[in-house]
């Protein structure tokens, strides 16, 4: 067994990488400590889960039972907070202006006068929509609450008429909707966003980081030796890097969702035992395209932002912000290019949908396209751009496999 560890390239190629890494005080910095760092941060963000307490201002002018019942209303809500209160129109768009509120509720004069006598009466909600996640809380909430207070008006009058509770609420609520709210019930933005969020990043440092695997290689002259080592094989070469590089990156990651999943209290309903191994591929899968990258040219700079263009558009185009079936031809073609649209997918279905082993099998099978697609990419630029190199140096291998 020994004998087989010392022998085979494919060993010996993976010990010399771990070495190169270990030397390279910049690169294992970017392959662990930069990520833990980032990714707690980026993370921290979503820390209060949802949002809460977006101030309001509040126009009363009836000023009666009525408008007074809708005020406290509000108060009570998780999401909406009264700031102050607001005259006019044109008030509510100077303070928005300014920032100190997002939305207001403007309540008419005569408003309870005007149910009262049955005559119909309207509330008007201003919500600032330049950011749609507010605007669409201060509508959700705000509509709620208009729509109780109405209900529990029209439930008075029916009783006064002499009808009972149940046949008050009956003809007040006439259609019951239910509602349920399945994974993630309770708009958590930290169970949402959080994982993709670091998951998005993780794809960029690999690649970004890949590209220079072989780039530094050629620059260093340091290609020979590797594919001695390799005993001149390309295959070896392309594998002992993949290996040591996927293994460092994998445990980085399993290190971040190690710390942030429990830290922010979010929910895996799904296996980690299938996780673990679906993360890895999606590394792998990460890695070997900008592998392919590096052996493109000799200039760093060039393969570097051949990666961080290619990676830019990665969490904008995975479909999880804004529908992916929605998106232009060309967008969506492109999401169909990169790696992570594929992981998100299968990510969310073992995390969040506990979704069985068998529904992950498009996902794999795309993921599986970047693996060997990419490999033997880069069999083919390495073997182009070594073969001139072994052939000149005497101490070089004869043949490149």
């Amino acid at each position: 067994m020994s004998q087989f560890f010392s022998n085979s390239p494919i060993l010996r190629v993976m010990r010399r990488e771990f070495g190169r890494i270990a030397e390279r005080k910049a690169i294992y910095t970017l392959m662990i400590i930069v990520p833990l760092i980032v990714f707690f941060l980026v993370s921290y963000i979503y820390r209060d889960r949802v949002v809460v307490d977006i101030p309001i201002g509040m126009c009363d002018l009836d000023n009666s039972e009525l408008s007074r019942t809708i005020v406290r209303s509000i108060e009570s809500t998780r999401s909406l907070a009264i700031s102050g209160k607001v005259s006019s129109v044109d008030d509510i768009k100077n303070e928005m202006r300014k920032g100190a509120i997002h939305g207001a509720i403007y309540i008419p004069s005569d408003l309870e006068r005007d149910i009262k006598s049955g005559k119909p009466a309207t509330i008007v909600i201003y919500k600032n929509t330049a950011n749609l996640i507010i605007g669409n809380l201060i509508l959700k909430d705000a509509s709620t609450i208009s729509q109780t207070v109405s209900a529990g008006v029209l439930m008075k009058r029916l009783q006064a008429s002499g009808l009972s509770p149940d046949q008050a609420l009956a003809l007040a609520n006439p259609i019951r909707i239910n509602s349920y709210a399945l994974f993630n019930p309770g708009y958590n933005y930290a169970n949402f966003l959080s994982p993709a969020i670091v998951m998005v990043l993780l794809q960029m440092l690999v690649q970004i980081l890949a590209v220079v695997v072989i780039n530094d290689e050629i620059n260093d002259g340091t290609l020979v030796d590797l594919f001695q080592t390799a005993n001149g094989k390309v295959s070896a070469v392309l594998w002992g890097k993949t290996l040591a590089h996927v293994a460092v990156h994998s445990a980085t990651g399993f290190g971040v969702l190690a710390m942030l999943f429990p830290l922010f209290g979010i929910p895996i309903q799904g296996s980690i035992l299938l996780a673990i191994p679906f993360m890895i591929y999606f590394v792998a899968a990460s890695f070997l395209p900008g592998l392919a990258i590096s052996c493109l040219s000799n200039n760093k700079f060039l393969v570097t932002d051949i990666a961080a263009f290619y990676n830019s558009p990665a969490f904008l185009f995975s479909g999880y912000t804004f529908p992916l079936w929605a998106m232009p031809g060309f967008h969506y073609f492109y999401a169909q290019l990169l790696p992570f649209t594929y992981f998100l997918n299968g990510f969310l279905k073992i995390y969040q949908y506990d979704a069985p082993a068998s529904s992950l099998l498009p996902e794999i099978g795309a993921l599986s396209i970047f693996v060997f697609g990419s490999l033997i990419a880069a069999a083919a630029l390495l073997k182009y751009r070594v073969k001139p190199m072994a052939n000149a140096a005497s101490s070089a291998p004869e043949a490149i496999s």
